[in-house]
């Protein structure tokens, strides 16, 4: 919650308000700076590569593993999809997949704007907040291999030593023949 100085500068570019539960912040648009007298020699691009050049996606299963999907939104691209749950301590599978932050769905759309005729499996392992734990995201892993995704996105990470070597181990299990995870 803290906003240090140096951020509300950087923000001040993009933002006119910003809101955190204890204070509203205002900020003054800033001139833009006018560009640097070189630029530098290699720029990233943001692009496809060009071997990805008329790819569509079709035929292709992609798991979202993330908040889930806005079901508000009709989109027949985007298949039934599944929430894991805390039950007991231990991963529950159930039938909501409904996206309560958003998140899912903004990645969804970025995987859909991508491959366009690729199928997206939405795996929900948020509920009400941006946090989860390392069992939900182990069996969303497992449950997006058992409903046939080709490639698996998670947009997501964590700083947890305890939560990193179950995460890195399934990742490292073999998929099936021709999935990415």
């Amino acid at each position: 919650e803290k906003l240090t100085a140096a951020l509300l500068d950087r923000l001040a570019d993009h933002a006119t308000v910003i809101t955190t539960k204890r204070k509203s912040y205002r900020l003054r648009r800033r001139e833009p700076k006018a560009p640097a007298a070189e630029a530098p020699a290699a720029l990233p691009s943001f692009a496809p590569p060009q071997w990805v050049a008329g790819a569509t996606g079709g035929g292709v299963r992609v798991a979202v593993i993330d908040s889930g999907w806005d079901r508000e939104m009709d989109d027949a691209r985007v298949l039934p999809g599944i929430g894991i749950e805390r039950a007991g301590g231990r991963p529950r599978v159930t039938h909501d997949d409904r996206d309560r932050l958003g998140h899912g769905t903004a990645a969804t759309h970025q995987v859909l704007a991508l491959a366009p005729e690729a199928g997206v499996i939405p795996i929900r392992v948020f509920g009400d907040t941006l946090e989860t734990w390392p069992g939900a995201i182990v069996a969303a892993l497992d449950q997006a291999v058992e409903r046939g995704a080709d490639v698996v996105n998670l947009s997501l990470g964590t700083a947890r030593e305890d939560a990193m070597r179950p995460l890195y181990a399934a990742c490292e299990r073999p998929p099936p023949p021709g999935a990415v995870v």
